[in-house]
């Protein structure tokens, strides 16, 4: 992991890429204003948003389940359900397991039991933790691949088609620095030796490693555990986001 100097730098590059307009860089220094590490000291979720909304209208499917989120936790933005659907179904029809998992996870405390078995269905196509999560709530379902198998064409109506986005990856070279944002496990980890300006480069993306997907969760004091299996309650008022923008875990069960 990188120090908080060659975060400051990080930082200021990805500011520069982010005025140019790149969205993997949006989404790079949202995670540092959520974790409040590089140039700002302090976090800045409200600024994280601005910058993830950028990269959410470019389709970068790690910002928009960002989102969802966010508006799931009401860090940054009053809490809305209704939000938090609609940015994590566009991240799942762009192959995001999370959002995909996610997503389900909402529509079946909704009750919309069809739509979230066939989310579940088609995140378990993944052989990512998240993958793995939802096979593991179709089984408490009472629900086995052959029964994804046997519905697909159903499901694909109802869900409509998933594509596979341009890129998942962005890379910060020189000849001393190598930084990937590559899954929803870590922050960004630089390390840089001198300030040389880095070259940005993108990579194809693998099925299972979706745009920069939110290294956000793991902020110092931003809780949301991957090993518990969240469970969202579908309250669909609004309410206003207090002084603390701290993410709490909460369990999640289908």
């Amino acid at each position: 992991r990188g120090t908080d100097g060659n975060a400051s730098v990080a930082s200021r590059w990805y500011k520069k890429a982010s005025d140019q307009g790149h969205a993997d860089a949006h989404v790079a220094l949202a995670t540092q204003y959520l974790n409040g590490t590089g140039v700002n000291k302090y976090k800045n979720p409200r600024g994280a948003v601005e910058l993830l909304k950028k990269a959410a209208d470019q389709n970068h499917p790690g910002a928009q389940w960002t989102l969802g989120l966010l508006y799931e936790t009401a860090t940054g933005v009053n809490k809305s359900v209704r939000r938090a659907k609609e940015y994590f179904g566009l991240a799942a029809a762009q192959r995001h397991v999370r959002a995909q998992h996610d997503l389900a996870v909402v529509l079946h405390s909704e009750k919309r039991f069809d739509m979230a078995r066939a989310w579940l269905c088609e995140a378990g196509k993944s052989s990512s933790r998240w993958g793995k999560s939802a096979k593991e709530k179709l089984l408490e379902l009472g629900k086995s691949r052959s029964y994804c198998d046997s519905n697909a064409a159903r499901f694909t109506a109802l869900i409509g088609p998933i594509v596979t986005p341009k890129s998942d990856v962005i890379c910060l070279e020189k000849p001393t620095t190598n930084q990937v944002i590559a899954d929803a496990t870590d922050p960004p980890t630089v390390e840089t030796t001198d300030n040389t300006e880095p070259r940005v480069t993108r990579i194809t993306p693998t099925e299972d490693k979706p745009v920069a997907t939110t290294p956000i969760n793991q902020q110092p004091s931003v809780t949301v555990d991957r090993t518990e299996q969240p469970s969202v309650t579908a309250d669909r008022t609004e309410q206003p986001s207090g002084a603390t923008t701290t993410v709490r875990s909460v369990n999640r069960s289908v």
